[in-house]
């Protein structure tokens, strides 16, 4: 199938009840692609999921890459999980895109297209593969070791298929240097295969797991899933005080193993988020029990915890009109903000000492011209 542009976007359709599909398998859809003469426009497979009606399903529109091949055929693929029970048929679209369909427009900036050029679709390849997760059975990923010094890991490996052919799964898990610490291969019939895998690991450190499926000779799937093992937590440290770590972007439902997992490893500094974008003010007396359920156990240990405000909660944001990146501008503006941190201050304010404003990785406050003004303003709303 061949495009040839003239000014302006272009695409084919494979329309709804031509392709067929099963509820609960999963597609690979793949086809070669060539541009030529294309400077702006680019080429780009789509695929997308019908139900019984012809009607599309919310949410299963997935896009491949823009490409632009400068007149070379290269293989584009997009997987499809047709894990949506009113699937019925699975519908496939071909384009050749201006820039306007897939960048945003610049202020000022004229809108430039290709004329001329052409885009050429073949060998398309519909297959479908088998499903396939791994899991470790430790929260977050994280073994800890036992008090023997042993080093026991438990991987979850699930493999759905629904097709008659014989499969097998390849599970191999392999350390920071890439040597290989256990493999193992299993049978895959047509159904679901739930297996829990458990085995030693000879020493502390960052592993990866892998599985491949096999169809004979050729793999039709891979999944991999990285996870550390940790010192047993007898032999916790004391903070060194040398490293620290940001959880500024964790939720609040992670914070905890993530506070465990800090002192596991004896760091010195967390940085801890205050308040989230989904604090509202009947919210804060709970946010701030299980805030300090957190922090308690870090400060008892003698890190030095820093509270962050990396954005302003949303209801705080909307009364103040204000974006929830303008985090310093909140705070000086008005007291607005002191019912959604009062019960940190109160109980926490003397034994943690360190704020920070804003996220880490803004830089925006080095060029302010009225950040000292500004933040002496925010600074007085704190007593």
């Amino acid at each position: 199938f061949r495009f040839e542009l003239d000014g302006g976007s272009m695409a084919a359709r494979v329309p709804p009840k031509v392709i067929p599909v099963l509820p609960g398998a999963d597609y690979e859809v793949s086809v070669m692609v060539r541009t030529d003469g294309l400077a702006r426009a680019r080429a780009r497979l789509v695929a997308m999921l019908y139900d019984q009606n012809g009607t599309l399903i919310p949410g299963t529109t997935v896009r491949g890459e823009l490409l632009r091949t400068g007149g070379a055929w290269e293989r584009t693929s997009i997987r499809v999980p047709a894990d949506r029970s009113l699937t019925a048929d699975l519908v496939i679209e071909l384009q050749v895109l201006q820039p306007e369909q897939f960048t945003p427009a610049q202020p000022g900036q004229p809108r430039l297209r290709d004329v001329r050029g052409s885009a050429s679709f073949d060998d398309l390849i519909i297959r479908h593969v088998p499903r396939v997760e791994i899991a470790t059975a430790a929260q977050g990923d994280t073994f800890i070791a036992d008090a023997d010094n042993t080093h026991p890991v438990e991987l979850l490996l699930t493999v759905h298929d629904m097709t008659a052919a014989a499969l097998s799964a390849h599970l191999r898990v392999r350390d920071l240097d890439g040597q290989v610490m256990f493999e193992e291969t299993m049978p895959v019939g047509r159904s679901t295969i739930r297996v829990r895998k458990r085995f030693n690991v000879d020493r502390l450190g960052f592993y990866s797991a892998e599985v491949e499926v096999h169809e004979g000779d050729h793999v039709i799937a891979r999944r991999q899933r990285d996870f550390i093992v940790i010192p047993a937590r007898s032999s916790r440290r004391a903070p060194t005080g040398r490293f620290g770590v940001s959880l500024e972007d964790e939720p609040l439902r992670r914070l905890p193993h993530d506070a465990d997992l800090l002192m596991q490893l004896g760091l010195g500094t967390a940085i801890v988020p205050a308040w989230t974008e989904e604090l509202t003010r009947d919210g804060v007396d709970e946010h701030y029990h299980a805030l300090r359920e957190i922090v308690e156990p870090m400060l008892l240990q003698g890190m030095d915890i820093v509270f962050a405000l990396p954005t302003l909660p949303v209801e705080l944001a909307t009364e103040l009109a204000f974006d929830r990146s303008q985090v310093l501008d909140g705070l000086a503006h008005s007291n607005a903000w002191l019912p959604y941190l009062e019960p940190m201050l109160i109980n926490l304010g003397e034994r943690i000492r360190r704020w920070q404003i804003g996220p880490s990785s803004a830089t925006t406050g080095f060029w302010r011209n009225d950040l000292a003004d500004t933040a002496q303003r925010a600074s007085a709303g704190f007593g």
